[in-house]
C-alpha cells in the first residue's frame, strides 16, 4: 500500500453486527469506537471528535469502499500546495462509468496542476448544489478549515451533501484529481435495483428534505434559489413516475411514504395530474 504516511486510523463501528475488530485485528495505528447504529452521519461525527489534535489532515472512508493504492499520497500532494479541500473521481461496481462520467464532470474547464490534478475553478458551492462531482470516501481535507463543522445528526440520506455545502462557505481553495481513487461496493444507501420501488421512493423522498433543508439553512441568491425550485420539481416529477410505475407493474407503493410526501409536498398533486396526462398521451402515440 503506497499511502502517505503516518497514519493515524479511525473506525466506528455503528453497532455493526460483524464486530470491526475482527477485521482490524493485529493493525497497528487503528483506534475503534463503538456506538449504537445511529447512520453514516453520527458515525463519522464519533470519529471526528476522536482525531488527534497534531493531525493536519482528515479523509474519510466509508465501509463498502475501497481507496487505490495512491489515493492518499496524491491528496496531500495537492494539499501541501495550499488547497484545503481534495475529492477525485471514483467508480461502484455497478456502474460501466466513473462519477465525474456520469455526472457529467468536465475537468478541461478546470486549471491543471499536473499529473491529473486540478485546482477547481469557479463557484464550488454552486456546482455541489447543482450537481456534485464529491464522492465522500474521495474526500481529504485540511483540519483547520473543518473546525467545528460536522455531518447532520440524523439518519436522513444526502448529510454528506449538506456537509459539502457547508465546506464551501468555508474555503475557495479545492483541489481534485481526475483519475480513479476509490471503488464504490454495492452497499450504498442509495442503491436500489428498480427504479419502480419503494426503496426508490424513499430516496426521492429524501431528497426533497435535503432541499427543503438547503434553502432553510443557507442564504441563496436568486440564481441559485432557482435552481432548488428546478431540483423540487425534478424531484415531484420522479416520485409520480415511480408511483404511477409500480401501479402499473402491480407493486404496492408504500401508502406512509406518499401520504408524508404528499403532506410535506402539497405541490406534487398537480405535478401527478401533469405526469398521469403525460403518460396517457405517451402511451396513446404509441398505440
Amino acid at each position: 500500500m503506497a499511502q502517505a504516511p503516518p497514519l493515524t486510523v479511525i473506525v466506528t463501528d455503528d453497532g455493526s453486527p460483524h464486530p470491526a475488530e475482527a477485521e482490524t485485528a493485529g493493525l497497528a495505528g487503528v483506534m475503534v469506537l463503538h456506538q449504537a447504529n445511529r447512520g453514516p452521519g453520527p458515525a463519522r461525527n464519533t470519529a471526528l471528535e476522536a482525531v488527534p489534535a497534531e493531525a493536519e489532515y482528515i479523509a474519510f472512508l466509508d465501509s463498502d469502499d475501497v481507496w487505490g493504492p495512491h489515493h492518499l499520497a496524491r491528496a496531500v500532494s495537492a494539499l501541501d500546495r495550499g488547497y484545503d479541500f481534495f475529492f477525485a473521481d471514483l467508480i461502484r461496481e455497478t456502474d460501466t462509468d466513473t462519477h465525474f462520467g456520469l455526472n457529467p464532470f468536465d475537468v478541461s474547464r478546470h486549471r491543471a496542476l499536473g499529473d491529473d490534478l486540478y485546482e477547481f475553478t469557479g463557484d464550488f458551492f454552486d456546482q455541489t448544489l447543482t450537481l456534485s462531482p464529491v464522492g465522500t470516501s474521495t474526500v481529504v481535507l485540511r483540519r483547520g478549515v473543518l473546525g467545528d463543522l460536522r455531518f447532520p445528526d440524523s439518519r436522513d440520506l444526502w448529510e454528506d451533501l449538506t456537509f459539502w455545502l457547508e465546506a464551501a462557505r468555508r474555503t475557495k481553495r479545492v483541489a481534485f484529481d481526475a483519475t480513479v481513487q476509490a471503488t464504490y461496493g454495492r452497499g450504498g444507501l442509495t442503491v436500489t435495483e428498480s427504479w419502480k420501488s419503494n426503496h426508490e421512493l424513499r430516496n426521492v423522498a429524501a431528497y426533497q428534505r435535503f432541499y427543503r433543508d438547503v434553502a432553510a439553512r443557507f442564504p441563496l441568491t436568486p440564481s441559485q434559489r432557482r435552481v432548488i425550485e428546478g431540483l423540487r420539481r425534478h424531484s415531484h416529477q420522479a416520485f409520480c413516475r415511480i408511483v404511477i410505475g409500480m401501479l402499473r407493474d402491480r407493486r404496492r407503493p408504500d401508502a406512509g411514504v406518499v401520504r408524508a410526501y404528499i403532506a410535506q409536498n402539497p405541490a406534487v398533486l398537480p405535478i401527478f395530474i401533469e405526469v398521469v396526462g403525460s403518460e396517457a398521451w405517451r402511451r396513446m402515440r404509441r398505440l
